[in-house]
């Protein structure tokens, strides 16, 4: 189990942000795959973070090169928080427009 995320996200974020803050020539399209991966097991971390990296230009490193899909990317910033993503919540305030109160509220009777 990876120190902070899952494996598969921490190795993602390897290939994508770490390596490439480095200086190391890295391809971002593996740590992608491994973001889509742990998606399809639920992993809420990496729903946040895969919709960072298709929410645009200006939400991933210079020189990724990752295709936008920003439909995909508000059902993904709304999926991370409702499973419970820390990175979701903390960034909540930044993507306000695309989690309802009601949804909110949900979260924080249900886990008080």
């Amino acid at each position: 189990m990876g120190r902070f995320f899952s494996d598969r996200v921490e190795q993602a974020l390897q290939y994508i942000y770490y390596d490439m803050s480095s200086g190391r020539v890295v391809d971002g399209s593996r740590g992608i795959v491994l973001l889509e991966e742990a998606v399809s097991m639920w992993d809420a971390d990496a729903m946040f973070l895969l919709a960072r990296c298709i929410s645009g230009k200006r939400f991933s490193w210079p020189g990724h090169l990752f295709e936008e899909d920003w439909d995909r990317a508000l059902k993904l910033y709304k999926e991370s928080i409702v499973n419970g993503s820390s990175l979701g919540m903390l960034k909540k305030g930044k993507v306000d427009e695309l989690v309802s109160f009601s949804i909110m509220l949900r979260l924080v009777f249900c886990c008080t």
